[in-house]
């Protein structure tokens, strides 16, 4: 389910162009608009001087209108290009929402396995420790049982060597 949700996510190479030629369309728009603006400022600057100085001016009054609706078009414009970045701007936070949360249920999962293994390789080293300490005591006891039948065996010939050259009146 969750790779599902990763392939919904992740883009693939022609989405990223797509993306970023969609990028490029809109620096271009904004560029072109942004050079357009001053011009347009300006007329209608004049055009609203002009008209106002003069209300009853029908070619003042066509020139401020036009000037209005050039700056109503310009405005329109950035308008839908904003709109348009925000819901991309939109889109990309949700996924990475998801990939955020994706990341920390892989980060939770990795923090469960280190101490899993962390447990394994303390008992595995604990293992090893007490296979250890049993060959130690091992050693020690083997060396004792050797060290006990030396013991018996002299105590023997020397019971013998004491004992054994008397004789029975």
């Amino acid at each position: 389910m969750e790779n599902s949700n990763i392939n919904n996510i992740i883009l693939s190479p022609e989405q990223l162009d797509v993306q970023l030629q969609q990028i490029k369309k809109y620096k271009n728009n904004t560029e072109q608009l942004t050079s357009q603006l001053n011009p347009i400022l300006e007329e209608f600057q004049n055009a609203y001087v002009n008209y106002h100085m003069n209300p009853t001016n029908n070619e003042t009054e066509q020139i401020f209108q036009t000037a209005n609706s050039n700056m109503q078009s310009l405005n329109s414009q950035l308008f839908s290009i904003d709109n348009s970045i925000q819901q991309n701007i939109h889109t990309i936070d949700k996924n990475l929402i998801q990939l955020n949360k994706m990341i920390q249920k892989a980060k939770n999962e990795n923090q469960k396995l280190n101490r899993m293994y962390d447990r394994t390789n303390s008992k595995q080293e604990g293992s090893v420790g007490m296979v250890y300490e049993f060959n130690q005591i091992y050693h020690r006891d083997y060396l004792t049982n050797i060290n006990l039948f030396i013991g018996v065996i002299l105590s023997l010939y020397v019971t013998i060597k004491m004992f054994g050259d008397r004789k029975i009146d």
